[in-house]
């Protein structure tokens, strides 16, 4: 399936959808995300699983810096706690996404 592009505003930004950015993509699909990212300058995609699975990371990482699993379990907490604390503030205070683009009259009315 080939990538949908929708305008976000009219002087940048867009959403492309249906595309998997963990699955190769065929030469038109990235034809088409590389026109597009040169149309509109910012290009949004959403729903995207990009991001290793922490327990993963940490199983192979563990040996390689000599430390046991529990230890480098430990280590990560703090950054674990701030990285859900900030999806919780943005999740239910949407005010502070919307701040920069309301600044510089990006957002969508």
């Amino acid at each position: 399936m080939t990538a949908k592009v929708l305008k976000v505003h009219k002087h940048i930004g867009a959403i492309i959808k249906h595309v998997d950015l963990t699955e190769p993509m065929s030469k038109e699909t990235a034809n088409q995300i590389i026109r597009a990212f040169h149309a509109h300058s910012v290009l949004i995609f959403k729903n995207q699983d990009i991001t290793p699975p922490l327990g993963l990371l940490l199983f192979f990482v563990s040996p390689m810096a000599r430390i046991t699993l529990e230890k480098a379990s430990l280590a990560v907490l703090p950054f674990l706690a701030a990285e859900i604390s900030i999806l919780l503030l943005i999740a239910f205070v949407p005010d502070i996404t919307m701040a920069i683009p309301k600044m510089t009259g990006l957002a969508l009315n």
